[in-house]
């Protein structure tokens, strides 16, 4: 009888040892509380205020984290669904919603989100490492597919954002320098056969390549000469910056980085600021 005992014991340890439940349990707890905080976040507006813990309904608050328990629970009874992968892909999956609400409100509530997104990048670092880093045998062959698909959607917001951006500036008639005024006296000259010169760089008439030697300009010119505006110089000047990426899945590629290592890298390179904000200067 003590040797089933133990025996029993002793299988159900190695049951919980082998299938991380412990792991499980923190990640569809964390995820659940995520999303809890989610629907109070979009729900109650303010969230910055001091007031707003006690607008948050307890009971609310209490539902929703029970109702997304149960819908993580319930993938474990998906045969082709393992649990640890599901919960792996939810908790990332929310975290980085999460933290992308919090920046954006934070930004046009307060102005600050740069101090926002610093707070929470140690958490979603975290966050990263315990489920891409610690279960990549579980997740890899998932992560793997997902990989290109998150290098694109990166690609897309950084090429959509770059271009909504700059013709909003251009048509607000916001340009900080003088600079655009260069370049669209320059591509209209090309434009014209009379090769990349401008009046306006030193004041007289002047080839732009003494000044800088960009023979990149040359490959824009057959979309300015298609649509030849101002905002195709835009638009082009995001295309370009986005094709960055190329370069860096070699580099990736080179040091036999993991899909998800060099999705996480374009994506960090998509969302950089320094090279975003450069397009504002032309």
């Amino acid at each position: 009888m003590n040797m089933n005992v133990k025996n029993t014991t002793a299988k159900i340890y190695n049951r919980i040892k082998s299938d991380n439940y412990g792991s499980l349990y923190l990640m569809r707890l964390l995820s659940s509380w995520l999303v809890s905080c989610l629907v109070g976040y979009i729900a109650f507006s303010g969230i910055f205020r001091k007031e707003y813990a006690g607008e948050v309904n307890p009971f609310v608050f209490i539902g929703v984290f029970a109702v997304a328990y149960g819908l993580l629970t319930a993938l474990r009874f998906i045969p082709k669904i393992k649990s640890l992968k599901s919960d792996c892909a939810a908790l990332l999956l929310i975290t980085a919603f999460t933290s992308c609400y919090l920046c954006y409100i934070s930004y046009f509530e307060k102005g600050r989100g740069i101090d926002t997104f610093i707070a929470l990048a140690p958490f979603v670092a975290l966050c990263v490492w315990f489920t891409v880093g610690k279960y990549k045998l579980k997740a890899g062959k998932y992560i793997a597919y997902t990989a290109p698909v998150l290098i694109i959607c990166g690609c897309a917001v950084m090429l959509l954002y770059t271009a909504v951006a700059m013709a909003a500036r251009y048509y607000n008639l916001t340009p900080p320098t003088y600079d655009f005024g260069i370049f669209t006296q320059m591509f209209e000259n090309m434009k014209d056969g009379l090769g990349p010169v401008t009046t306006l760089e030193r004041n007289y008439l002047l080839s732009h390549f003494a000044v800088h030697f960009s023979p990149a300009y040359y490959l824009m010119l057959p979309f300015y000469m298609i649509y030849p505006h101002p905002i195709t110089l835009q638009i082009l000047q995001g295309v370009i910056l986005t094709s960055g990426v190329i370069p860096l899945i070699l580099i990736c590629r080179k040091y036999r980085f993991t899909p998800i290592k060099t999705a996480l890298v374009c994506i960090i390179y998509s969302v950089y600021p320094a090279f975003i904000g450069g397009c504002s200067y032309d």
